[in-house]
């Protein structure tokens, strides 16, 4: 992740539910927009209005649940416009929908159609594959496919997924994926997410808590064990 996400590369963002999967896949393709890419964003977990609205609040900078609410005041809401005109001039960014099947040649044959480079996926485990197998071996099919779309075409994919409810995320492994562990076995990198008390429990057992803990810790993984970063940091524009 030095140099950011490159072209070829299969990313894989895993944590336990509300642990920020979707805010922090929404970031590194905001990274990319800003960079001059375009970028295609697929969820088959949430509305795309509401995957909309979180994007545009991440990027006016506002505080998303007041956004939701429609509680912005004067001075939020014209900074929300003014950040929508700004948006015009950015490169393209595409939510599309799916009357059929949403698997990897799918999306592909999409981003291909729109000239994006950029393939974010939230929740991947809910996307189909292209051989009409079943459990594992599905999910195997969509991993396999998903990487042979990104290095045919040079494209990013970024993909998250959820760990198991039952495992301690501070020694969960990317054998403890929820559904399979399929799509380690085809991903470049891997980001781990540990929030709120986990991170403060690592801490601890570490001997060292500050005074002040933040929430949010992202562990990255790959071929070589690289550290961690805070949310919130810019993410390298590759």
């Amino acid at each position: 992740m030095t140099l950011g996400v490159q072209p070829g590369d299969f990313g894989y963002v895993l944590g336990k539910r509300g642990t920020g999967k979707t805010w922090q896949l929404l970031m590194m393709a905001h990274a990319a927009q800003l960079s001059g890419e375009r970028v295609m964003l697929v969820s088959r977990e949430m509305d795309r209005l509401a995957l909309e609205n979180r994007y545009d609040a991440l990027h006016a900078k506002l505080p998303y649940q007041a956004f939701r609410r429609g509680e912005l005041g004067n001075v939020l809401e014209k900074q929300y416009y003014q950040a929508l005109s700004e948006m015009e001039g950015m490169a393209s960014l595409y939510f599309p929908e799916f009357d059929g099947p949403c698997t990897p040649l799918s999306i592909q044959a999409m981003a291909r159609q729109a000239g994006v480079t950029w393939i974010g996926i939230d929740g991947v485990y809910l996307v189909d594959n292209d051989e009409g197998l079943t459990g594992w071996e599905g999910r195997m099919s969509v991993a396999r496919g998903i990487k042979a779309a990104a290095k045919q075409d040079r494209s990013k994919w970024v993909v998250n997924n959820q760990l198991n409810r039952e495992e301690d995320p501070r020694n969960a492994t990317l054998d403890n994926a929820a559904y399979s562990d399929a799509y380690s076995q085809f991903c470049d990198w891997a980001l781990k997410l540990v929030q709120g008390s986990d991170e403060r429990d690592q801490q601890r057992d570490a001997g060292a808590i500050p005074e002040n803990p933040r929430r949010g810790l992202a562990y990255l993984s790959g071929p070589h064990q690289v550290g961690f970063r805070r949310h919130g940091v810019r993410f390298p524009r590759g």
